[in-house]
């Protein structure tokens, strides 16, 4: 099978979502007439992607104003230029626009002089302008490819779900990860693209992912891998493509399936950076050794590359008993000891700051019961007892936070959301992607 190009998928995606999503809107921006003349263009564009060229002209005749018809050849144009397709001959071209075939270069000339300075339809017009330049140029960007690995039960998924803010990846204590999820970071996307690798064939393209949806993918036996595109909202683009590949929790004494996933992948995908996600308090274990020692010699150390251990659940650690300093300090002992150059090692906790994003982007609506019962707890956690980055950031707003009829200030939310760690993760992140030469310097 030859190799997928998942970006050009993705910017397929990004098209179908943007014509979809997209409203006409006229001069005076009349809710109605927006709602009329939306309904005709889409069904206009519609035919002409069916090559339906004669319905494409009656939904062309109830546009009516020469302006939309030259927005809908310019959007149609660039369908075509993505979708890597022909645009129609120039009479079925002409048949759709209702024009005659001989007057179809003055038409182009018009959408090409008229349309940028037209007022009428001036909105829709710079709203499709900004989507096409900010698709062109993030395809010009480079991908930094991140492998995330991890024992079953780490919280790897949920480490990544965190990333994104969002409740995507199923995470259960088991496991879970079947296959290899790849989600590409885009900022400011306004939704979560995903298609999969199925019966050896791109299948299942999905405009609007969601847990339940990637779920039935992980699940079947027939897909092989699944690919995302969304917003890392805590890691900009800022000149490159941010590529988190979440791989299958291996566990030695279960299903070696996962493990063979994994390393298959490891040794043969070209990577930048690894996250090695431990959970705090399951340290050192033997399948934990076993996966530390195979990447290290499989994978670290062949290709100097470079790796950030997250120490993940590290707010279940009962710290009246066990000092969390020492636990670092042992654990970086026992990472040098297998290999490893001098490790950083990151404390987290994944779980609150999955949910303490999700309320700062509005989306607490989506809390089960049970997360709705231990969100106070949290907020109270990390902003009165446990620190695990106490960095300042000056950016923070100011609003009022309503979650189950609690009442926070969006000040303090911030603040709890840099405690559980997860934003020194990213700023380490982003750091490494971004350096010319990120590679370790391992001794023989």
């Amino acid at each position: 099978m030859k190799n997928i190009d998942e970006q050009f998928e993705f910017r397929k995606l990004n098209a179908l979502y943007f014509f979809q999503k997209q409203i006409i809107r006229e001069k005076r921006n009349r809710e109605k007439k927006n709602i009329l003349y939306t309904n005709y263009f889409q069904a206009a564009f519609n035919y002409l992607v069916k090559q339906d060229y004669s319905k494409a002209r009656e939904s062309c005749k109830s546009l009516k104003k020469s302006c939309f018809k030259w927005l809908l050849y310019l959007e149609f144009e660039y369908y075509c230029s993505v979708f890597n397709i022909s645009l129609p001959s120039d009479e079925d071209i002409a048949l759709s626009f209702g024009i005659n075939t001989k007057r179809l270069k003055k038409f182009i000339k018009k959408v090409q002089e008229k349309l940028p300075t037209n007022r009428f339809v001036e909105k829709s017009y710079n709203e499709f302008i900004e989507f096409k330049n900010q698709e062109e140029n993030y395809k010009k960007l480079p991908i930094k490819n991140i492998a995330v690995c991890a024992t079953m039960s780490a919280g790897k998924s949920t480490f990544v779900n965190a990333l994104l803010g969002l409740d995507v990846l199923p995470a259960r204590n088991e496991a879970t990860t079947a296959k290899i999820t790849s989600v590409y970071d885009k900022d400011k996307a306004k939704t979560l693209l995903g298609f999969v690798n199925k019966n050896k064939k791109i299948e299942e393209e999905c405009l609007d992912a969601n847990l339940s949806i990637i779920d039935g993918w992980n699940g079947s036996s027939k897909v092989t891998r699944i690919f995302l595109q969304g917003d890392l909202d805590g890691i900009g683009n800022n000149g490159i493509i941010v590529a988190m590949h979440d791989t299958p929790g291996t566990n030695n004494s279960g299903d070696e399936a996962h493990h063979n996933v994994t390393m298959s992948f490891l040794t043969s995908q070209k990577l930048d950076a690894l996250i090695f996600v431990a959970n705090a308090t399951q340290l050192e274990t033997t399948d934990e050794y076993t996966l530390l020692k195979e990447i290290f010699d499989k994978v670290v150390k062949p290709n100097n590359l470079p790796v950030i251990f997250v120490m993940n659940k590290a707010d279940c650690i009962d710290t009246e008993k066990e000092s969390l300093e020492i636990i670092i300090s042992n654990y970086k002992k026992y990472l040098t000891e297998i290999g490893f150059p001098p490790p950083k090692v990151f404390t987290v906790s994944s779980k609150a700051a999955r949910l303490l994003k999700m309320v700062l982007s509005g989306k607490e609506t989506n809390f089960s019961e049970a997360e709705c019962d231990i969100f106070p707890s949290i907020v109270k956690k990390f902003t009165k007892r446990l620190v695990f980055d106490n960095s300042d950031d000056s950016n923070k707003n100011d609003f009022q936070i309503v979650v189950d009829d609690e009442h926070y200030n969006s000040s303090v939310i911030q603040t709890a959301l840099i405690h559980t760690g997860i934003k020194k993760i990213e700023k380490e992140i982003e750091m490494i992607v971004k350096q010319e030469d990120n590679k370790w310097q391992i001794s023989n």
